[in-house]
């Protein structure tokens, strides 16, 4: 259904160097990343992103990020847990800028329990983003998950693990307020955008990472 997905999570994996060497993230999250619509972090002023590197703990356990989304039809969005750039098992969520759902993804379609999003959704939701415009993207751990203002109920439904589901839980006319669930150990996370950056950038910005966590 996402036949790209493969080639762009493969690519990355690989590691196949074909564009100069960077130093590191398009955007490194900046002090705490919000939760919410009013607190995501905005990277607008970076441009359209690559990818967006930052961490979770425990008691911090979703980072919101506002971005641009250009390329609204090629959009897709995974973390990885290969080179060691993210360390947890991972959900990836996108929202538009006002908080209503639109993608999530638990464990990726390909394997592994990294996440990956991209339209059209598993369920028929979501069969394209509605343009090039702002974004939300939000990454969070396995079972911490988007709910409504009151707290009360889940904005997506995964039938599996692997289903990049669109907003189809009980609450999905609604936009997020919250989040429900529990928060592990975290770690560091890297998100990857496509379409896609130089190949080789997972491993040059898990290096980075890397220095991050010894500097």
């Amino acid at each position: 259904m996402h036949e790209f997905a493969h080639p762009l999570l493969l690519s990355f994996a690989l590691g196949v160097v074909g564009t100069p060497a960077l130093a590191g993230p398009d955007w490194l999250e900046t002090l705490d990343a919000g939760r919410t619509v009013l607190t995501a972090q905005d990277t607008t002023g970076a441009g359209v992103l690559s990818t967006i590197a930052g961490s979770l703990s425990p008691g911090d356990g979703e980072d919101v990020f506002l971005i641009e989304i250009q390329d609204h039809l090629g959009f897709a969005a995974t973390t990885m847990v290969t080179a060691g750039a993210t360390e947890f098992d991972s959900q990836l969520w996108l929202f538009d800028m006002d908080g209503f759902g639109l993608l999530g993804n638990d464990d990726d379609p390909a394997g592994g329990v990294g996440s990956f999003i991209a339209a059209p959704s598993d369920d028929g939701l979501t069969l394209e983003l509605p343009g090039p415009g702002l974004y939300l993207i939000a990454i969070t751990e396995k079972g911490n998950v988007p709910v409504s203002q009151n707290g009360l109920f889940p904005l997506f439904s995964f039938r599996s693990p692997t289903e990049i589901s669109g907003p189809d839980g009980f609450a999905g006319g609604d936009p997020f307020g919250e989040w429900s669930g529990e928060t592990g150990a975290g770690g560091q996370y890297v998100i990857l955008i496509a379409p896609t950056p130089g190949a080789g950038m997972l491993f040059l910005v898990a290096a980075a990472m890397g220095r991050r966590r010894r500097g």
